[in-house]
Parts: structure tokens; C-alpha cells; sequence
């Protein structure tokens, strides 16, 4: 078929340790990783043959590669309270990725073209080599708090009250492999207050409590068909965008039978 594509491979080498401190209250870990991808697998605009248009399909990138790490610590810092946070970095790129596309957004998009001869046609040979990999961050953090303390003078030798927090920054990601659109960085942060016994729980929660609105997925739409001639328009580029939620309060309850 012409529109076949290859599986994607990939060879993962990682080299880490996982370390425990002061009689377990300290757990520290760190891992560093590199990926091999071969025949990556991406969405694009391709030429359907002996036609004007293009079509949305599957292609193989020729290589890509991550290079990163992963740190994590854990800490009880208190007999009440434990803290937590893990760190990623990534440098993600394709290393080798060239196609050809008849699809004038695609090369404005890739900003080159090199005009090659297929089944007659004159079209362009776009690379995207040395691009960073679509919707992969280059610094992501996450960290919690927790503090847990005995209730049981109102309610029992079994109760506990407790307060957490939990906060995740991802700094700018790119929405295609084109590097041209950007989802801007962000912090969420979430808070929770609550009551525990053995057999049921009672919380008071508030997602998003600084109620960020940064929009933190989106993915290009460029519709099954487009026709794409050189000299002519071709239809507007469009994303398909979540948005994220907005500040969120509630109370939760569950109970174990």
C-alpha cells in the first residue's frame, strides 16, 4: 500500500540508583536515560499519488533521541509531616527526519523546501531534523506536602485529621513537530483538608486554587484532506485545544465495608 509505514522501534539505556538515608526518613533516587527511537511514528500531510491533495497520515520520522533524567526525593521531615518532590529533564529531538509534502502550510510550517521530482510532480523535500519531539517539555516538577496528626480526642483512638497539597510546574511544550506553536509553562496547584478513621474519610478539597487557565494540551487539525496546490490557498490551519478546568471546590466522603 502506499500509505503503509514501518513499526517504530525504540532502545532505552538507563543507568540510576535508588538510596535510603537517615534510618528510611530520607529517600533519594536519580536516573539518567537515553532513548533511541528508529522509524518514529508522526501525523503529517502527505500527497496522494496522481492527485492535488494531500492527506493526514502516518508517517516514519527516520530517528529521534531523548536524552534525560529523573530525580526523586522523599522525605518524612517530621513524625507528622512528609514531603516530596521529583524533578525531569528531557532534550528531546529528531535526529534525522526528512518528507516529502505537497501541502504549501506544511512547508511554511517547516520553513524549507527543496523541490524534488516525484511520479513527475514537482514537489517539496522538507526536513524537520534537529527539531525538538511535540509535547515533550524540557523541565517538569512535582511536588507534595502532607501533614497527619491524631484526632482522636473528638473522635476516636483511630482518627486522624490531615492537610496536603500538591503542586505540578511544566515549563513551554510544542504542539507539532514543526516547532512553530507553543503551549506556554504552568503551575497547578490543589489543596485538600481532612478527617480519617479506619473505615471512612471526609474531605474538603480545591483543585486549581489559583485558578490557571493556561491551556495545557492541544493538537493540530488539519482536517483528512487537504488540497494544497502551490499558487493557491489552502484552507486555514485549525487546533483542536482543551481547556483546562477551572478552580474546583468540593467535599469528598468514601467508606470501606
Amino acid at each position: 500500500s502506499e500509505f503503509q509505514y514501518a513499526a517504530e522501534k525504540l532502545w532505552v539505556y538507563e543507568l540510576g540508583a535508588k538510596t535510603e538515608w537517615l534510618d528510611n526518613r530520607l529517600i533519594a533516587n536519580a536516573a539518567f536515560f537515553y532513548q533511541d527511537y528508529t522509524d518514529k511514528q508522526v501525523a503529517t500531510l502527505i500527497p496522494v499519488p496522481n492527485t492535488d491533495f494531500n492527506t493526514a497520515r502516518i508517517i516514519n520520522a527516520g530517528q529521534a533521541r531523548v536524552k534525560g533524567m529523573e530525580l526523586e526525593t522523599v522525605a518524612q521531615a517530621t513524625e507528622n509531616l512528609r514531603l516530596s518532590a521529583s524533578y525531569t529533564y528531557l532534550n528531546a529531538k529528531y535526529t534525522k527526519f526528512d518528507y516529502l509534502t505537497a501541502s504549501s502550510n506544511e512547508v511554511i510550517r517547516n520553513g524549507n523546501c527543496e523541490v524534488v521530482r516525484s511520479n513527475g510532480v514537482a514537489i517539496c523535500s522538507t526536513s524537520l531534523t534537529g527539531r525538538r519531539l511535540e509535547g515533550a517539555p524540557r523541565h517538569a516538577l512535582v511536588m507534595s506536602a502532607n501533614y497527619t496528626a491524631s484526632a482522636a480526642t473528638l473522635l476516636g483512638d483511630d482518627a486522624e485529621w490531615f492537610i496536603e497539597g500538591d503542586s505540578r510546574y511544566q515549563s513551554r511544550r510544542f504542539i507539532e513537530a514543526s516547532n512553530n506553536r507553543t503551549l506556554s509553562s504552568y503551575w497547578l496547584l490543589n489543596a485538600r483538608v481532612g478527617v480519617t478513621r479506619d473505615q471512612w474519610e471526609v474531605l474538603f478539597y480545591v483543585d486549581n486554587v489559583t485558578d490557571n487557565r493556561t491551556v495545557k494540551s492541544a493538537l493540530r487539525d488539519s482536517g483528512t484532506v487537504e488540497q494544497a496546490r502551490f499558487n493557491t490557498a489552502a484552507p486555514p490551519d485549525t487546533l483542536l485545544v482543551n481547556l483546562p478546568d477551572p478552580r474546583t471546590v468540593g467535599i469528598r466522603a468514601k467508606v470501606n465495608f
